[in-house]
Parts: structure tokens; C-alpha cells; sequence
């Protein structure tokens, strides 16, 4: 009789607040750098995909029904995945490589500040781990700010690629 798996949790701090770039991110911004974020060319992959989740089931967005009511979206890539260790900060392995995008390790922690700021309900999701974003409420020096912050969750469900999803 095999043991099951148990999940692993931990709590990622970003250097970013929900301030930072609080201007030129915003809807859009989430849409477009939430794709960027999987293209070949930053994902090491060979395809992108947006499907939308609609009656329980995924589809191409381009085959969705535009009177349904869409219960996900998700974009996702079939390349490397990446080390959940990368929501902490502004780092990137991406800077030798010309065609990728951003190279700084930006993207992912600015598409979910700007999601949690409009208070749209996003999750990532790389090889066997799940992060949840959230607000950290802090004050330093006086200055009430909201550090970003990723509750990652090893589930032990290994996924090729990476998946940003975004909920209701």
C-alpha cells in the first residue's frame, strides 16, 4: 500500500507592492504580459494556448461562445516550467536571450499585483506547485504598504509547462 502524497505549502515574499508600476499596469497590461509570459520565446516551449472554461469544460478561445459565461481563462505553454523560487524577486535566467520578453523577472509578479488590485482571482502554476497570490499588509517608516506575496502549494502533480489561470 502506497502512502499518499502530502502537499507542501510555503509563503513566497516578493520585493514588489501592490504600488509598484500601479499606473501603466492595469486591465490590459494583465491580459497582454499574462500571454508574453508563456510565448516560445520566454517559455522554451513550441505552443501558447488561451482556452476559456465554459460549462465545466475548456475550450480555444476562438471556439467559445460569446453568451456563455466564461468560468476561467487560462493561458498556458507546454515548455521548461520554472522554480516557484522565481516569485520572490526581479530575477530572470531570460537576459542572454534576445527574443524573450522583459528579462528581468517583472511580469509575473506585475500581472498579479495588477489582478489583485482589480481583484480578479489569478493562480499560477508550473511542473508540481500551485501559487495563490496575496496582499501582505505592512508598515515601514509610517507608510501603510501591500507586499505581494504567493502561497505556493508542491502538490505533487507534475504539469508539462506552465499555466496562468484565472478564476471566475
Amino acid at each position: 500500500k502506497m502512502a499518499k502524497k502530502k502537499n507542501k505549502t510555503k509563503t513566497i515574499e516578493s520585493s514588489i507592492t501592490l504600488d509598484y508600476r500601479k499606473l501603466m499596469w492595469g486591465l490590459e497590461r494583465i491580459s497582454l504580459d499574462g500571454v508574453a509570459n508563456h510565448l516560445p520565446e520566454d517559455a522554451g516551449g513550441s505552443a501558447v494556448s488561451v482556452k476559456f472554461k465554459q460549462d465545466g469544460r475548456y475550450t480555444d478561445f476562438r471556439q467559445a461562445d460569446p453568451k456563455k459565461t466564461v468560468e476561467e481563462i487560462v493561458f498556458e505553454d507546454d515548455g521548461k516550467g520554472y522554480d516557484s523560487r522565481k516569485l520572490s524577486g526581479l530575477f530572470s535566467d531570460k537576459v542572454a536571450d534576445a527574443l524573450s520578453v522583459g528579462q528581468v523577472g517583472e511580469g509575473l509578479k506585475l500581472v498579479a499585483a495588477a489582478a489583485l488590485r482589480n481583484n480578479i482571482k489569478i493562480q499560477y502554476r508550473s511542473r508540481n506547485w500551485i501559487a495563490d497570490p496575496f496582499a501582505k499588509e505592512e508598515i515601514i517608516d509610517g507608510t501603510h504598504l501591500k507586499r505581494l506575496c504567493f502561497k505556493v502549494t508542491e502538490n505533487g502533480h507534475k504539469i508539462d509547462g506552465s499555466r496562468t489561470v484565472f478564476h471566475d
